[in-house]
């Protein structure tokens, strides 16, 4: 929602929660994707995690791995093949899950029959977590390799020398074609120069029908892909799995989620020895890369095709217009979206699995804020009729409160704050599909929703106290009462946060991760650390008049300055060692950063800062044109995210 990984608790408090808490893992069949139901009776910091059944559990296991690093190597320098190294993990990262992340790869990319074939007949196949003396030698450091990714190494057959002739990390977008393509250009360049013996046969070329099932799901005409696979049902069992996979994944996108789930159990019943087989039990179980929004068939562009050192196009060459991000996006959005209304592509549960509802409905509002800010731009009549059918579908999921987990009090303040955020947004828009009837007493309940779990010092909280909940709380309710109208219980509640607000506020102009005790006077953050929530925080005194727009915009143009601090840690799941960030802070502080350059009156600083973060915007583009910061948090969530940070 993001969710916001913001969503954050200090490292401390982590640390006691994972020493204090029973983790149980337990294997889960039913669907990730269907609508969560709130089981539980308290708030609980409980992980309940699929583990991966018998037929998943063997995805990408017909690729032929080494294990042994010095093994694979020797194998290279006496067969002239180049090493195919798969880096699961390094040693020492930042990555909470990196199971989840590896099963990506397995149950994705190593279950395509295609690169199965290009890496086992071009390659010598490793599977290995570096040991430090080939982080060193490969420069797999922290930072600088972020997983998951691989690389291709050459051995010299009579000196042993190795060099590296292809890296390739960051993968949070595993568009099949897309690697399709990279790999068997890896293995041709090789063998034109002569590093490795040649791969033998070709793959043969895909019967027509089935090469037209392809192009359906590339051309996203997700009905096509199912009248085509019914038209070819009665055919030999070798096409039959590819078809009926992606049948499965065309009802997927049609929103038909458990639907889908259901029909990739069957296939992985039928063929479990197949290498999509495999893949099939994983996304049945919800632990697969295409039904979490990582594994995208969509079309890219020729300039994306090219991209070939990581999932995120180059940032100095971008390749999407801002017009083709806003369509890419709204195209992703629109596919992940299930007919419940509710987006569920998000597994945080850093609050425990009770908070997964939570998670879920705050995702879904950001979606629905999102795609609404489109709709007003959408000129075609049946463009405009798909948007508003999701967003009708996400305010009706997001106001059924039996959506929501209220015993949970780790990411209840999310799900609370941005459902408000929506309605009102919606209120605002006079969509005609939400009447004022709808919206008004809505409203009104999301905002005594809201008001109710604000504590008595006048802050909110998620896993606790600080100051970026607070302020997100304040920067709600005004945008609901810009909306509604003035309501004496808002005004007084604002009127607590700010002060709460104000007694976080050091006179450098930062604010602390953590609220500071009643009494006790804030400490000076390092600027550094405190920037990301800087504009937000100030943002929030501004809007009530306890803040100057001198102080607004220096709040915003620190976190410019330190930015880099922020970007360092993009697309890592935990927080970092770099003044603690984490990729989940990423989207969370530019929409922070957003809304405080939204409050100041035109002029070139504002010109300027609003250039300043579409750049910033557009070269996080992925190869697809979405976007993603913590892959735990979701692509949906960082794709709505960077659309509202390039509205005005």
């Amino acid at each position: 929602m993001a969710s916001r990984r913001c969503l954050l608790r200090p490292f401390v408090s982590r640390v006691a929660t994972i020493l204090l808490t029973l983790v149980i893992v337990t294997a889960i069949v039913t669907p990730a994707s269907a609508t969560p139901q709130n089981r539980w009776a308290s708030n609980t910091t409980v992980k309940q995690r699929t583990v991966a059944n018998k037929i998943a559990a063997k995805a990408g296991s017909l690729i032929r791995w080494e294990t042994d690093i010095e093994v694979a190597f020797k194998k290279s320098a006496v067969s002239g093949k180049p090493v195919f190294w798969y880096v699961p993990r390094l040693p020492d990262t930042f990555m909470d899950r990196v199971k989840s992340l590896d099963m990506y790869m397995k149950a994705g990319p190593f279950s395509w029959p295609q690169i199965i074939k290009a890496i086992n007949q071009s390659f010598i196949p490793l599977a290995a977590v570096p040991d430090q003396d080939s982080q060193r030698r490969y420069d797999l450091q922290k930072y600088r390799f972020v997983e998951p990714g691989f690389l291709v190494v050459s051995t010299g057959a009579t000196s042993g020398a190795t060099k590296v002739i292809h890296r390739v990390d960051r993968l949070t977008t595993l568009h099949i074609p897309w690697l399709e393509k990279m790999i068997a250009g890896i293995a041709a360049d090789v063998e034109q120069t002569g590093d490795t013996a040649t791969s033998g046969a070709p793959v043969p070329a895909p019967p027509a029908w089935l090469e037209n099932i392809r192009q359906a799901m590339w051309d996203d005409n997700d009905s096509e892909v199912v009248r085509l696979c019914n038209e070819n049902s009665a055919i030999v069992e070798a096409a039959a799995i590819e078809r009926d996979l992606r049948l499965a994944m065309a009802t997927f996108r049609l929103g038909k989620h458990q639907t889908a789930s259901s029909m990739f159990g069957k296939i992985a019943s039928r063929y479990p020895d197949h290498a999509l087989g495999h893949k099939a039990a994983a996304e049945a179980q919800g632990i697969g890369p295409f039904v979490r929004g990582f594994e995208i068939h969509s079309a890219i562009d020729e300039a994306a095709m090219r991209v070939t050192a990581s999932s995120g196009v180059d940032p100095e060459r971008p390749v999407y217009r801002p017009a083709d991000i806003r369509r890419r996006c709204v195209d992703f959005l629109l596919s992940m979206q299930d007919q419940s209304g509710g987006v569920f592509d998000s597994d945080y549960d850093f609050g425990g699995a009770d908070s997964l509802p939570n998670v879920h409905v705050a995702v879904t509002a950001i979606v629905g804020m999102a795609l609404l800010q489109q709709l007003e731009k959408q000129t075609d009549p049946q463009r405009r009729g798909q948007i508003e059918s999701a967003v009708v579908r996400a305010a009706r999921f997001t106001a059924d409160n039996s959506n929501i987990a209220f015993t949970d009090r780790d990411e209840i303040f999310w799900a609370l704050a941005y459902r408000l955020d929506f309605w009102a947004a919606l209120h605002r828009s006079g969509l005609t599909s939400i009447s004022i009837e709808q919206s008004g007493p809505t409203i009104e309940r999301c905002l005594d929703d809201v008001i109710g779990i604000q504590t008595k010092s006048g802050s909110w909280f998620h896993e606790y106290n600080n100051p970026f909940v607070t302020a997100t709380g304040v920067m709600s309710l005004k945008r609901c009462l810009a909306s509604v109208g003035e309501k004496p219980r808002a005004v007084s509640a604002l009127a607590n946060a700010v002060q709460s607000l104000t007694r976080q506020r050091h006179r450098s102009g930062s604010f602390p991760y953590q609220n500071v005790v009643a009494g006790e006077k804030p400490e000076p953050a390092k600027l550094e650390a405190a920037a990301g929530r800087m504009p937000l925080c100030e943002a929030a005194l501004f809007v009530e008049g306890r803040s100057s727009l001198a102080r607004l915009q220096t709040a915003i143009a620190t976190s410019f300055e330190q930015h880099q601090h922020l970007d360092v840690a993009y697309k890592y799941d935990d927080h970092t060692d770099h003044w603690a960030y984490g990729g989940f802070f990423f989207w969370f502080d530019m929409w922070g950063r957003k809304q405080a350059i939204g409050l100041m009156p035109n002029s070139d600083a504002r010109a300027k800062f609003e250039q300043q973060l579409e750049k910033i915007v557009i070269s996080k583009s992925e190869v697809d044109g979405c976007f993603v910061d913590s892959h735990e948090i979701g692509r949906c969530y960082g794709t709505a995210m960077a659309l509202m940070c390039l509205e005005n």
